[in-house]
């Protein structure tokens, strides 16, 4: 994480999905857990007004804007980049 945060310690940070008890509690600075989203008929067709929270200098992108894949995020962050005038 020192190099993709730019995080200026000379600790490193790692992070790990592994099982917990291999690492050593002294060292964890958080712990979290994650979810993947429920998808239902209504959350997926609520996918089509994502675009309406679009402005001139925000847009939102992420997985979530399909079925939580990383080439669903890859997707709308192109799109998003596209609304706020990046071109190919």
């Amino acid at each position: 994480m020192n190099r993709l945060q730019r995080l200026r310690t000379g600790e490193p940070h790692v992070v790990t999905l592994n099982p917990g008890d291999r690492v050593d509690p002294s060292t964890v600075l958080a712990r979290m857990t994650y979810e993947h989203p429920v998808y239902t008929p209504e959350s997926v067709a609520a996918q089509r007004l994502l675009p309406t929270l679009r402005t001139p200098v925000t847009v939102y992108a992420g997985a979530y804007h399909g079925w939580g894949f990383h080439e669903d995020g890859c997707r709308s962050g192109v799109e998003a980049a596209r609304h706020l005038g990046a071109r190919t």
